[in-house]
Order: C-alpha cells, then structure tokens, then sequence
C-alpha cells in the first residue's frame, strides 16, 4: 500500500472531532483571506453541531421506537452501525 492509501486508512479511522480538528488545522495553513477562512470555519463548526443533534435525534428515535416494540433496532447510533428492521 502506498502513502496515500495508507492517509486515506488512517483518517478513516479517525473520529468526526479528530477530522474537523486536523481539517481546521489545515484550513490555517492553507486560506490566507481572513473572510473565507472565518466562512469555512463557521460552516465547519455547523456541521459539526448537526451532526451531534442527529445522533441525539437517533438516539431519542431508537428509544421511542424499541420501547412501542414497533421495530426492533440492532447496533449503536454512535458507533454508525444502528440498522432500523421493519421485522
């Protein structure tokens, strides 16, 4: 495996904090406009908090859901494995 399939391994494996992290670490480096560098930041840290209240949602949602006996739910919201089963 070469170098880039080795980075491409290794930040799949890094968690959504690490990756916004190294990622705005990276944007400091690389946009010199202070406006574009604030913009992207603020976008960042946007998507950052969505997708914390999404797993919140889906937590919340697996609980309601499990505790009607509705659908049975298998795997973890925050492990990204949760599968929803009709039966």
């Amino acid at each position: 495996m070469g170098p880039e399939g080795k980075r491409k391994l290794r930040l799949r494996n890094l968690s959504n904090d690490q990756l916004i992290e190294l990622y705005d670490s990276e944007l400091v480096l690389r946009l010199h406009n202070p406006k574009y560098l604030s913009d992207t930041q603020l976008i960042i840290a946007w998507y950052a908090a969505m997708t914390l209240a999404s797993k919140r949602l889906l937590v919340q949602l697996r609980s309601v859901l499990s505790s009607l006996c509705l659908i049975p739910v298998t795997g973890s919201v925050l492990s990204g494995s949760m599968s929803l089963s009709p039966w």
